[in-house]
């Protein structure tokens, strides 16, 4: 019986987990602290727990992910109830941080979401645009250029895949020496938030299912 196990331990705790793998390609995964609470679903709060993660570091050869909090909300027929577009499940990154140490290394997944982001802001529709600014500066004594922008909340509409990006604010820089031919990238992102739209064939769904 599931409603009894929530109602008599609503709460489950693992602290300070860790995982080492050596070999040719070593990697090392770390955890402080999982916290899951059980919730009782209700028409006006149809969640049925929350998954809490603190404290995520992953190391490899090629990079250094972060992760000071993640959430993830579960939730019991959102799409009828109308929390969510259809998703089980709302997530929430908090101080995601990623360091790759050579681009000849870059990780598959972090190379897909490059490229659908670059994608998204060359291709698809600007809904909202506060502040943008671009900023290049060439520096003669150290042969260094830098190429600097940004932006104030950016949202993007994706046409092709009905998801909505949300960009609070987007700092970037590009340094490039020509001398040495090496160059680094930093990449600042606050308060984004990814959505995923409902389509039309959803939304009717959804009306015809709904208990009100």
């Amino acid at each position: 019986m599931l409603l009894p196990f929530f109602l008599i331990y609503p709460f489950i705790f693992l602290y300070s987990l860790w995982y080492k793998y050596v070999s040719s390609n070593w990697l090392e995964i770390t955890i402080a602290k999982i916290y899951f609470a059980g919730h009782f679903p209700r028409l006006s709060n149809p969640r049925i727990g929350l998954l809490k993660i603190l404290g995520y570091e992953y190391r490899d050869d090629a990079c250094h992910v972060s992760i000071a909090e993640l959430d993830i909300t579960l939730w019991i027929l959102p799409q009828s109830l109308r929390f969510t577009s259809g998703s089980l499940a709302t997530v929430e990154i908090h101080d995601f941080r990623v360091r790759v140490f050579s681009s000849s290394k870059t990780p598959i997944w972090l190379q897909k979401l490059r490229r659908n982001l670059v994608f998204t802001v060359l291709n698809c529709h600007t809904i909202r645009l506060d502040d943008l600014l671009t900023e290049v500066v060439l520096n003669d004594e150290s042969d260094e250029t830098r190429i600097s922008g940004y932006s104030n909340q950016w949202h993007i509409h994706n046409v092709y895949n009905q998801r909505m990006y949300a960009f609070g604010r987007l700092d970037a820089q590009l340094r490039r020496n020509w001398l040495d031919d090496h160059g680094s990238l930093a990449f600042i992102a606050k308060e984004c938030r990814w959505i995923k739209l409902p389509t039309l064939q959803q939304s009717e769904s959804r009306w015809q299912l709904s208990p009100f």
